[in-house]
């Protein structure tokens, strides 16, 4: 056990810890993540509603809600029996006057996963190669920035990042060491990750691979593949040509009445239209791949060696009572921790179509270049600082020029997920999450390969010196940033300005309009007209219901300028006037740019 777990590794998350306990109560009683208020609603409505059905299934983060809310009952029961609230209503009463204590149990859970993921991160870099390169992987994941952030979220991101590692590192133990019991603990964390988050999905692939490797073929199997490959050839040469080509030649606007009308921009106007054009085109992308790999086994007779001995592999598996097993547990384990996805499955079903469209204001890609380049211009790059980013970069080529077979398993995730959210309609920054243990593996390949390309030219004694010096340069900036944006969190976010503002300078029962991203206050204290974007009604509409004053966000605004259409002129004609006070992000606040306008006097 002392050699899993060497001195610095205890260091390392005691680092992790303390940056991510550090800020962790910022802004509160303002909620700031619409996911978080979702996530902590959910688990609060289970208490007091009785009714545990979540009624939304989007992410689905049932995990989460589930874990809070039983969290909630024991924090329920304590206080009850201290005499702190008499029974559920005035717990519930509680925790609408002030819900803070309820969001800092729910991100301490999320920190828990963070650092718990920092652990199996020097895991999956020691299995994958060595302690040093272990170590490494969870220093730099212990201050990746956007692992960090997200860290201190009541979010799903950083619980599914947990058991997509987990996922990954229990592949690995299987390939290397035999079955074991890691199949049930793989079943079991394929499940859970699935109900944080569907795309944990993916880890099914390396598991899969894993447990082929320790199953054997049945006798004789690669032979009779072979022979059956050698007499189809040609027709199966054909029929993948054929598939192949019509894949490539049916694109999604040649089905344009079934994916979902078009509008007049060219863009599917429909959300079940957006979700069949992202799921037609991962389904065209892998039958394209699919017919281009049996046209070559087919016609190439390495490869067709290949794919008999995969084949009588795959044939091994599908005939082991392990695999079946582990498919069982899977399931079971989703099931407990999601039941409604299952029972509430119509529900479901369209909060998965939901969640799966292609178009959203300031998220929607231009297609899998416009992705890339945004993936690594933001969450790629400060997620672990330029130093690392670039060093992640040779580790990967070091990884291709000289594959083995841990390197593809430990990267098969990252892999695959990194093509799902390229070739999505949307992009977001907190995608990237589940990457960063894999930057950050990847980073430390560098560090490593860089080092010993320098050791070869250094006199001995000054190795392990340069390995420290190159590991510092690389680490610090991304440390610097990570704590210093911890810091900043702890001063008042541009939106607690503007509420502070609001609530000192205008009376009481003041006609306001506010969009999301900008003010959170008391209800009842003023007449309010509550929207997503102000933009959805037209100025004249605020003017004849008597609003005094409009509070804007450049989080709202920065979706609709640019893009043309009534909202952006919506609010170019707002900014003609002067607003009344401006709340701007600077080196000592977070948040957006908020501006407030006056519209008309008190009657």
């Amino acid at each position: 056990m002392r050699s899993h777990w060497p001195k610095p590794v205890w260091g390392i998350l005691a680092a992790a810890l303390i940056v991510r306990l550090y800020g962790i109560n910022f802004g509160l009683p303002l909620i700031y993540h619409v996911d978080e208020r979702e996530i902590v609603e959910k688990a609060m409505g289970f208490i007091a509603t009785r009714d545990l059905n979540p009624h939304k299934f989007t992410h689905p983060s049932s995990t989460l809600m589930y874990l809070n809310a039983a969290l909630y009952a024991i924090l329920y029961l304590g206080g009850r029996a201290l005499g702190v609230w008499r029974d559920i209503p005035s717990y519930v009463a509680a925790y609408q006057a002030d819900p803070s204590r309820w969001y800092l149990i729910a991100r301490l859970v999320t920190l828990t996963f963070g650092v718990a993921t920092v652990a199996l991160a020097y895991h999956l870099g020691r299995r994958t190669r060595s302690v040093r390169l272990g170590l490494l992987t969870a220093l730099f994941l212990a201050f990746s920035q956007l692992h960090n952030i997200t860290s201190q979220h009541a979010t799903s991101d950083v619980p599914a990042t947990f058991f997509a590692v987990g996922g990954t590192l229990l592949a690995l133990r299987i390939a290397q060491d035999g079955l074991r019991r890691d199949w049930l603990w793989a079943g079991v964390c394929l499940g859970l990750g699935v109900a944080t988050k569907y795309p944990v999905a993916l880890i099914v692939l390396p598991i899969t691979f894993a447990l082929s490797s320790r199953i054997p073929a049945p006798p004789h199997a690669p032979a009779r593949w072979m022979r059956s490959l050698i007499q189809w050839r040609l027709p199966l040469a054909l029929i993948a040509l054929i598939v192949g080509g019509g894949a490539l030649w049916v694109s999604p606007g040649r089905l344009a009445l079934w994916l979902g009308r078009y509008a007049s921009d060219g863009r599917v106007d429909s959300i079940a239209g957006q979700a069949a054009l992202y799921f037609y085109n991962l389904a065209r992308l892998g039958v394209m791949a699919l017919a281009a790999g049996v046209a070559v086994a087919a016609l190439w007779p390495r490869a067709r060696a290949w794919a008999s001995g995969l084949l009588a592999r795959l044939e091994g598996l599908l005939r082991a009572r392990v695999f079946w097993g582990f498919i069982a547990v899977a399931g079971v384990a989703f099931f407990v921790s999601a039941p409604f996805v299952i029972l509430d499955y119509r529900t479901a079903a369209w909060h998965i179509i939901r969640e799966a469209r292609s178009q959203h204001p300031g998220a929607t890609s231009a297609g899998v270049l416009d992705n890339l380049w945004f993936y690594m211009r933001l969450p790629l790059n400060w997620g672990v600082g330029l130093p690392l980013q670039l060093l992640a970069g040779l580790g990967l080529l070091r990884v291709v020029a000289r594959p083995r077979w841990q390197d593809g398993l430990a990267l098969a995730f990252a892999g695959l997920y990194g093509l799902v959210i390229l070739t999505a309609g949307l992009h977001w920054e907190r995608w990237a999450v589940p990457l960063m243990p894999f930057e950050a593996l990847l980073a430390g390949y560098g560090v490593l390969s860089l080092w010993r390309f320098l050791a070869r030219r250094w006199p001995p004694f000054r190795a392990p010196l340069g390995l420290a010096l190159l590991v510092g340069i690389s680490v610090t900036p991304v440390a610097y940033q990570t704590i210093y944006y911890d810091w900043l969190r702890t001063q008042p976010d541009t939106r607690q300005q503007a509420t502070e503002w609001a609530l000192s300078q205008l009376p009481e029962g003041t006609h306001i309009a506010y969009e999301a991203y900008t003010i959170q206050v008391p209800p009842g204290y003023f007449v309010e007209e509550r929207r997503f974007s102000l933009a959805e009604s037209p100025l004249e509409w605020y003017q004849a219901q008597g609003v005094e004053y409009l509070f804007i966000s450049s989080y709202i605004w920065n979706r609709y300028v640019g893009g043309g259409g009534d909202r952006e002129a919506f609010y170019r004609t707002l900014w003609e006037k002067e607003p009344v006070v401006r709340f701007v992000p600077g080196p000592r606040a977070l948040g957006p740019e908020i501006r407030v306008y006056r519209l008309a006097d008190r009657e």
